[in-house]
């Protein structure tokens, strides 16, 4: 299993695709496919899952991690929720000390959420954004203030 990083945007501290699309190569002679494809939304803690999957192990028991074998043997056949969260908290300093958690300055906590096609991004202290990812897939039409979104 083989994971990229995506060291273009170092430090990328944002959620914007381009930071968090990262591919993973997965190979298991005899048990995957081969030079498949499989363009769905997995997270850092479903590869846990899979290697404790592969060898009968069993489950994390706190883990919201899903094993990729199914997705990956049969990726039209398998019901696959096409959803992702991730939370980065800035390290800053005012006057040599760490910032206070519970006041944190402008932008020092980001939070995303990937459903589908949408993603929500939140950096603390500003607007929220709104992508629709399959129509926009370089974010650049924010929908987070547009009517017609609201309920999303």
């Amino acid at each position: 299993m083989y994971r990229a990083r995506q060291s273009f945007y170092e430090p990328k501290q944002s959620f914007y695709e381009d930071s968090v699309r990262v591919p993973a190569i997965v190979s298991w002679p005899g048990v995957l496919p081969e030079g498949e494809r499989c363009d769905r939304v997995i997270n850092h803690f479903d590869l846990n899952a899979t290697m404790l999957e592969a060898p009968s192990s069993p489950p994390l028991p706190r883990s919201h991690g899903r094993s990729l074998i199914s997705l990956l043997n049969d990726p039209e056949g398998t019901s696959w929720e096409d959803v992702a969260y991730s939370e980065f908290v800035m390290y800053a300093q005012r006057e040599g000390l760490p910032f206070d958690v519970h006041s944190p300055p402008d932008g020092s906590v980001q939070r995303m959420i990937r459903y589908e096609e949408w993603k929500l991004n939140y950096y603390h202290g500003m607007r929220p954004q709104l992508f629709n990812l399959a129509e926009d897939p370089h974010e650049l039409n924010d929908l987070a203030e547009a009517p017609a979104y609201s309920v999303i």
